[in-house]
């Protein structure tokens, strides 16, 4: 494939940048597409607009892989299938500025787009500049599907130029983010009357699906000392079975991590961070399992999906009516 040459789209129209970023494709650490790198002028033409107004299933995987990391098969059968139902999902006044992460990159932006659009927002979004071909291509997808332009406006860059730009941004009310700040160091607790063999491979898959790069997966793990040494040589057993290699083998299970500064990253902060965004509790104890989950503080606090998304784009409002 030949180098991937990305635009803003704004208005309904594809226009480029100035300047260009490179974006490097995980498994190869090659430069594979050049990305805007957009600023002030981009955002403040993409607010304007906005203020004023997936059935290519084996290309978007594949674009997705090429663009994260994660195996093709993964793409093809969770993140680009939960896209579209996302938007499916949401099909049942205000400008909004989504900025969406790098893990999930399609999946997380039709996570926020479709509320904000059927709640009747227009919007100005700023995928991750590590992935946002995909994005590139959506924007195709919503031309050719007839959307209006201006509902929904994609500004590609970085977060200190083109984000900072748009969250200070006076017309933009509302803001959207998910990003690297709130990795969830997520806690899976197993008793020693946990059935293992449910709990093993769904903790492995919990631990190691999409590079362990998912906000919600397992990353601490406590034990009880009963079955500790058991459930230890278990899960490694387990672990090594893993196939980690090229994301476009239908036998790898584990792909490429983003980048090489992630995985510096990753090693530096691995047990810095206060954030636990969701924990797993393992025993077939009722009792155990409520009042370990009632003490768990840091974890199943989020307030982004279904019903809660359309909440949080929209602003209620009491009017009392009198009626003769």
């Amino acid at each position: 494939m030949s180098e991937i040459k990305v635009q803003n789209f704004i208005d309904g129209k594809f226009v480029g940048t100035e300047k260009y970023l490179d974006s490097f494709d995980p498994s190869t650490g090659e430069v594979w597409a050049k990305i805007p790198d957009s600023g002030q002028t981009d955002v403040d033409t993409a607010v304007k607009v906005a203020k004023s107004a997936f059935e290519k299933l084996d290309e978007f995987a594949e674009l997705e892989s090429r663009d994260q990391g994660k195996p093709v098969w993964l793409a093809k059968s969770v993140d680009i299938p939960r896209a579209v139902y996302n938007l499916r999902f949401f099909a049942t006044c205000a400008l909004h500025d989504l900025n969406s992460p790098w893990n999930l990159p399609l999946y997380l932006l039709t996570f926020k787009l479709a509320p904000a659009m059927i709640t009747g927002n227009t919007v100005v979004a700023k995928p991750s500049e590590m992935t946002s071909v995909t994005a590139w291509k959506l924007a195709e997808v919503f031309n050719h599907a007839g959307l209006p332009a201006g509902v929904v406006n994609f500004v590609f860059g970085t977060g200190p130029n083109a984000g900072d730009a748009i969250v200070k941004h006076p017309d933009v009310p509302v803001v959207s983010f998910t990003g690297g700040t709130l990795g969830g160091k997520n806690p899976g607790i197993i008793f020693d009357d946990a059935d293992l063999e449910k709990c093993i491979p769904t903790t492995i898959r919990s631990s190691f699906m999409n590079q362990g790069e998912i906000c919600l997966c397992t990353s601490r793990l406590y034990v009880q000392r009963g079955i500790y040494q058991t459930f230890l040589d278990r899960f490694v057993a387990e672990a090594k079975k893993l196939v980690v290699g090229d994301p476009k083998s239908p036998d790898t299970f584990t792909g490429a991590l983003i980048s090489k500064e992630h995985l510096a990253k990753v090693i530096e902060r691995a047990n810095a961070v206060k954030y636990g965004l969701a924990a797993t509790v393992w025993s077939t104890n009722v009792n155990t399992l409520h009042t370990v989950s009632q003490k768990l503080h840091e974890s199943g606090t989020g307030r982004e999906s279904a019903k809660d998304s359309i909440e949080f784009f929209t602003e209620e409002k009491t009017i009392c009516v009198k009626l003769n």
